[in-house]
């Protein structure tokens, strides 16, 4: 039989996790407030029957491991509070709180199923080329790549489906980069962008010739598009299809108004976004800064997500960046790794 406090520590995490999932805007100490008093409530009714157990931990060590949960929470709502608006923070900040928490501060002898949030892997970057298949050279180069990544084809661009194969061999990620209408009128996205305002046959028959340019890919992401991805009818017609497709959409970012996470939620596509783009400025100084940048982010948020394209400034400045990860206690994976976690 479990021990007592073991089963109202697992009880009382089960209920703050439950109470955490809510998005909406609230006090957040309303969460804390339930959880103790859920702790109270069955310390003295549920489990009052089984006083008579005998403790398999001593009894400095139960109450050590009660301070673990509780003082890392306590401890962040601090923290926030100081110099927060209360009302304008979300549950989720609590749930950070318990991702800082190791796994043996969670979990007590003999369980191992506590509904909560453990680092269970170290921060995770994923690098997305771009633009691949125009230039062929730099293209072959970047499907050969001996670390993971994920290549994004052009959808318009010949003999991809060549490279796209030399890519599935090599265990990279494969994904559709397909062109959405920009901002500036004046650029040209390619052939078959989406644009605000087509209907929906005229979509319907760009999107799938977009879609049928590979043979198979795991997800897609927008090719310019500052104007589409904004555009509420648009963005919505895209997703009803990708969940159709059973992909995920990478929102490249390439506007700060884009609306793919909302239509991405509203039908159930998984969704990821863009953190950093390597090599908007074709520079090594540039570059390198941009990798510095993404490992703060994935040290801070566990995830970073880059963008960069198939130059020989930028595939150069990978392999030599690449190998520097593992002391730095990050991994490189592909995005559908991301999207499985």
């Amino acid at each position: 039989m479990q021990v007592k406090t073991n089963m109202r520590n697992v009880f009382f995490m089960k209920f703050l996790r439950f109470c955490l999932k809510f998005k909406i805007k609230a006090h957040r100490l309303i969460a804390i407030l339930l959880g103790i008093g859920f702790l109270m409530f069955t310390q003295l009714v549920v489990f009052k029957p089984v006083e008579h157990m005998q403790m398999s931990m001593p009894i400095p060590a139960v109450v050590n491991a009660e301070k673990s949960i509780t003082e890392p929470v306590h401890r962040h709502v601090t923290e926030m509070t100081d110099n927060s608006n209360i009302e304008d923070i979300y549950f989720g900040d609590l749930i950070d709180a318990l991702e800082e928490m190791t796994e043996e501060e969670v979990v007590f002898s003999g369980l191992t199923d506590l509904d909560v949030v453990l680092p269970s892997q170290k921060p995770r970057i994923a690098i997305v080329i771009d633009d691949v298949g125009m230039n062929k050279s730099q293209s072959k180069i970047a499907v050969a790549l001996p670390f993971p990544v994920t290549v994004s084809f052009l959808p318009y661009a010949t003999g991809i489906q060549e490279l796209a194969d030399i890519a599935q061999k090599n265990g990279l990620d494969i994904m559709l980069h397909v062109p959405m209408q920009p901002l500036d009128t004046n650029v040209n996205a390619g052939e078959d962008a989406l644009e605000v305002g087509m209907s929906e046959v005229i979509l319907t028959q760009k999107l799938d010739s977009n879609l049928n340019a590979l043979s198979s890919y795991v997800g897609v992401n927008n090719h310019m598009g500052s104007a589409f991805t904004q555009d509420e009818k648009g963005m919505n017609f895209l997703m009803s299809h990708l969940k159709k497709e059973s992909v995920f959409f990478l929102d490249s970012r390439t506007t700060a108004e884009s609306v793919g996470k909302e239509m991405a939620e509203r039908h159930g596509v998984q969704f990821l976004s863009r953190d950093v783009f390597l090599d908007h400025e074709e520079t090594d100084e540039y570059m390198f800064k941009a990798l510095e940048r993404l490992e703060k982010i994935a040290l801070k948020n566990g995830v970073a997500i880059a963008i960069g394209h198939p130059k020989e400034l930028t595939l150069t400045a990978l392999k030599a960046w690449t190998p520097s990860l593992e002391a730095k206690g990050i991994e490189l994976v592909t995005l559908s790794v991301l999207v499985s976690r």
